[in-house]
């Protein structure tokens, strides 16, 4: 896994059935501190599980590489939401976020529009096929309006 990461690729794709999410979990806290897997910057980890969540958000509060993530199909619930919410608010280059077809629900969406408050660089939020509340909606719309 790790020759693979650290080729020069502006694209890495870290599929659940490919290096399996035990070794993301070993990848991941290794590079928080200096999370630059190549030069990419586009990070796929659709089918990852939820648990990543927490060691993802402490490497994208240092990133300055990633452009693009698709976490779509992991499970996230509103725990992996708070979690990418608090990267995300001080995060200034994922400029696209696909979550569809998780359980992000009301209280996740509440934790990611208080992140989008503070964040003026993602433009692309993709929430297709989650468990969303009218009033979290509402929530998300007043933070993309501020």
């Amino acid at each position: 896994l790790e020759r693979v990461l650290d080729h020069r690729n502006t694209d890495l794709w870290i599929g659940a059935g490919e290096a399996g999410h035990a070794h993301v979990l070993q990848w991941l806290p290794d590079r928080a501190a200096r999370f630059s897997p190549g030069d990419a910057t586009q990070l796929n980890l659709r089918g990852n599980p939820d648990e990543i969540m927490q060691h993802l958000a402490s490497a994208l509060r240092a990133d300055t590489t990633l452009r693009s993530l698709d976490f779509s199909f992991s499970h996230i619930n509103s725990g992996g939401a708070e979690h990418l919410a608090s990267a995300l608010a001080v995060n200034t280059t994922v400029t696209r976020l696909n979550l569809g077809f998780n359980t992000v629900g009301s209280v996740g969406l509440l934790h990611l529009a208080g992140a989008l408050r503070a964040n003026a660089t993602l433009t692309s939020l993709d929430l297709r096929s989650n468990t969303l509340g009218d009033a979290s909606a509402y929530h998300l719309a007043s933070a993309l309006a501020a």
